[in-house]
């Protein structure tokens, strides 16, 4: 019986999803929606403490993006019945855009956060 995560197809889903989370964020922070926008700002004056919700919320969204490039490419990483793995073009490129993006905004709440 197979995993659902083991088809290529739904593992990419699957990793789209949790990349979602991210997306919605960086929209409410970018056009500044409100009431939503005042529950997430992050970078106000009195650190996590002012603020706490936005900071955990990054935090998660943050941690949803590897465990996504994770189920995205597990499928490659599993042999088939022949012994032989398949190389998912979709599934490598999300995952290689969440890593990126992973990358990129941690390094940015690093080198901007004050500690």
């Amino acid at each position: 019986m197979k995993n659902i995560i083991s088809k290529p197809y739904s593992a990419a889903l699957i990793a789209f999803l949790l990349f979602l989370p991210v997306m919605i964020l960086n929209t409410i922070a970018n056009h500044e929606i409100e009431p939503f926008f005042t529950f997430f700002k992050v970078g106000a004056s009195g650190g996590f403490w002012a603020n706490p919700i936005g900071y955990l919320a990054i935090i998660v969204c943050l941690l949803l993006l590897p465990a996504g490039a994770v189920i995205a490419i597990r499928p490659m990483v599993q042999k088939k019945a022949d012994g032989r793995r398949r190389l998912y073009l979709i599934n490598s490129i999300l995952a290689a855009i969440m890593l990126v993006f992973f990358i990129l905004i941690s390094g940015v709440l690093i080198t901007d956060t004050p500690w």
